[in-house]
């Protein structure tokens, strides 16, 4: 089941205690639980990130899903994540076991997952969120042909009935009692298709428009306590902060020092605004993709 799905992910990311819990005999999650594992180059090179894994009780227990998304996001945030981009790196995995393939045209079932649907969309802010389908106990599935039908059927539906709220991905099939080989091509795949969707999530603009705030608002803290404690001249810190806010919006300024010997936080904050209206412009984006040696790009127009 989905539990053991999530155990074997886990191991494969190199935890070995297969934390959730298990059994073949009742519902094995009753409330919200979280894990974690730990993985170099997951969605950036060289750089280690925890990866959460949220298991959520049975749609059967469809009570428990009137706000399922805020108690897993309250859990996640037990974990240091900030509120902010958590909203927009969650991947929805919908699993759905052979025995329960009836549900892809149970309404019931599909009103549950639009709800949690709109309300990833919501947090995200109008962002599209990744929902990736999985069909687990694939051993079970006594021919391709089935398999290829359950497949599309529930691509179709999904596409249906929640494509305008999240990127619905090509479901996918999963195994924990075939062969080793086919254990191990399910848990690589699965793994590999939420890599995919991790590195494809930090390239979005929503993605890069959080970051970089909360780069500049990081920044300007270190900054002010540098600043009260008198180890560097206060217009000094003023211009790191406007040229690292710049270069963070694809600008380059030069002169800086001629422009603005002395600076204050307050005048900063409005060089700061233009930069920003300058790189949220559509076309001054598409100027910077062309032709980074332009005068806009290269910050040679007056933000003063």
């Amino acid at each position: 089941g989905k539990s053991t799905m999530i155990n074997d992910c886990l191991q494969h990311l190199g935890r070995d205690d297969r934390p959730a819990k298990e059994s073949d005999h009742d519902r094995g999650t009753h409330c919200v639980e979280i894990y974690s594992a730990t993985q170099e180059s997951w969605s950036m090179p060289h750089l280690k990130e925890d990866i959460l894994v949220v298991d959520t009780p049975g749609w059967e227990l469809k009570g428990r899903y009137d706000d399922i998304l805020t108690e897993c996001l309250e859990k996640a945030k037990t974990q240091g994540i900030k509120p902010l981009l958590l909203n927009h790196r969650l991947t929805f995995v919908l699993v759905l076991s052979e025995g329960n393939r009836r549900d892809i045209s149970n309404n019931d079932f599909m009103h549950l997952v639009k709800q949690v649907c709109e309300q990833g969309k919501q947090r995200a802010n109008g962002g599209k969120l990744a929902l990736l389908p999985v069909l687990s106990k694939a051993e079970q599935f006594t021919c391709n042909s089935l398999q290829d039908e359950t497949r599309e059927r529930l691509h179709k539906k999904l596409q249906e009935t929640v494509g305008e709220l999240v990127a619905v991905c090509e479901p996918i099939f999963f195994t924990h009692k075939g062969s080793q080989e086919d254990k191990q091509r399910s848990v690589e795949q699965l793994c590999g298709k939420l890599r995919d969707i991790a590195k494809k999530q930090l390239r979005s603009p929503e993605i890069l428009a959080k970051a970089r705030g909360l780069v500049s608002d990081g920044l300007k803290e270190v900054l002010l306590r540098e600043q009260r404690l008198g180890r560097d001249a206060s217009a000094s810190l003023i211009r790191r902060h406007i040229w690292v806010f710049a270069r963070i919006h694809d600008m380059k300024i030069k002169g800086l020092y001629d422009a603005a010997p002395e600076v204050d936080w307050a005048r900063a904050e409005k060089v700061c605004d233009a930069v920003k209206r300058w790189h949220d412009d559509p076309k001054n984006r598409q100027l910077a993709a062309t032709n980074p040696d332009t005068p806009a790009v290269s910050g040679r127009t007056d933000p003063w």
